[in-house]
């Protein structure tokens, strides 16, 4: 039996804020992630179920004057298939 160590995770996220207008706030973010092993692993390099994308968006509603406001958040991950 060989041993297999996890070789690590790469991660890039960004993410933005922006405001097109006076009362309207958006709120984006993306992330990509890639984890491995290291060593031979006969099904592949990859980890099965792992996150690989993940992504949210929250929008912000606000009238001032009337002191009311609406929140609102969307969340979408992807995973690996499992073997």
């Amino acid at each position: 039996m060989l041993a297999i160590q996890l070789e690590g995770r790469l991660v890039l996220r960004t993410g933005a804020f922006w405001t097109p207008l006076a009362w309207l706030a958006l709120d984006p973010d993306y992330a990509w992630s890639h984890a491995g092993f290291h060593g031979y692993e006969p099904a592949g390099d990859c980890i099965p179920r792992a996150v690989e994308d993940v992504a949210s968006l929250r929008v912000a509603v606000s009238r001032a004057p009337a002191g009311s406001a609406a929140r609102g958040c969307a969340t979408s991950a992807t995973r690996r298939p499992a073997l």
